[in-house]
């Protein structure tokens, strides 16, 4: 009989006292949690921020974390093979790459590029503390050279099928340019806006937390925003065909679907099963609430959430 794995990363801070690990796995119809690697102690000493599944079947993980399972090397990214944790590069003296900060999200090109978001992650043979990084199975590339101040933060980053990197986060004035702040592309080396307000202002005004894009390169965000590329009514969520912003919904009066009255509000996660686009939102007023806190997870089928 075949068992159903589901992988889960889990903050150090909000479950240590529940689950040791900080990467566990749901094992068997008894709902079952088991470690990934020797427990918190010599496994994984920190967050983990998140994991995906690799191309060749193993789960990467990042975080804020140091010498994963052991592993001298496997600081803040490591790569499990269902026996083993294991490092991706080195400082060529023993360490890790990386010997600062903490990765956020990980993304995969076409190609089989890893590519890397974080916030104040810093090489090993470079004192700035930088954002966005390229693993290409060999060597790691700093992706943002000069173009990312020291400190600026991405939270999530995604690739479309053309090689396209989209990134978001806490970060102002990519490239050096006032109009790139919280979301932006990385292609052909250079990070651009995208889009604008529809006069030539910022398009994205608040944090972008979440990133999710479908077969057709359309890109969907969530975060603390509100009125994405001057619309109205796109707040917390906001769609990008490659052109123009649109809302996914909205409140019927003029408003977004997802209206703001305190400063947590924000949206944590979104992801695309099938058609359906699924948003994680923490304190986001909606109208299925009657104007009150909205927790939890809403389902958009294409028209109404």
């Amino acid at each position: 009989m075949t068992t159903n794995r589901v992988l889960a990363a889990l903050s150090l801070a909000v479950a240590a006292t529940v689950i040791a690990p900080s990467v566990a796995a749901a094992i068997g119809s008894e709902g079952e949690w088991l470690t990934y690697g020797q427990g918190l102690s010599s496994a994984i000493d920190s967050d983990v921020r998140d994991v995906v599944e690799g191309p060749d079947g193993n789960l990467y993980a990042t975080g804020c974390f140091s010498d994963a399972g052991g592993v001298a090397e496997a600081d803040k990214i490591a790569v499990w093979n269902g026996a083993s944790w294991a490092a991706l590069g080195n400082n060529g003296n023993g360490e890790g790459f990386f010997d600062g900060g903490c990765g956020y999200s990980i993304a995969w090109a076409s190609n089989g590029d890893l590519i890397l978001g974080g916030s104040n992650l810093r090489d090993w043979n470079d004192s700035d503390n930088q954002s966005l990084f390229m693993w290409d199975g060999a060597t790691w590339t700093n992706l943002a050279q000069d173009q990312l101040s020291d400190g600026d933060g991405i939270r999530d980053v995604e690739v479309d099928s053309l090689g396209n990197i989209y990134f978001g986060g806490p970060f102002s004035n990519a490239n050096g340019d006032g109009s790139i702040d919280n979301f932006a592309k990385l292609s052909g080396g250079i990070i651009s806006a995208v889009g604008t307000d529809g006069f030539d202002g910022q398009a994205i005004t608040g944090h972008v937390m979440a990133i999710e894009i479908d077969s057709s390169d359309n890109v969907y965000i969530g975060g603390k925003f509100e009125n994405a590329g001057g619309v109205a009514e796109a707040d917390a969520v906001a769609k990008w065909n490659g052109t123009s912003w649109s809302a996914l919904d909205s409140d019927g009066v003029g408003g977004g679907y997802f209206a703001n009255d305190d400063n947590r509000d924000v949206i944590n996660d979104i992801i695309l099963v099938g058609s359906t686009l699924y948003v994680a939102s923490s304190g986001w007023d909606t109208p299925a609430t009657g104007g009150n806190d909205g927790y939890g997870v809403y389902a958009f089928d294409g028209t109404d959430f």
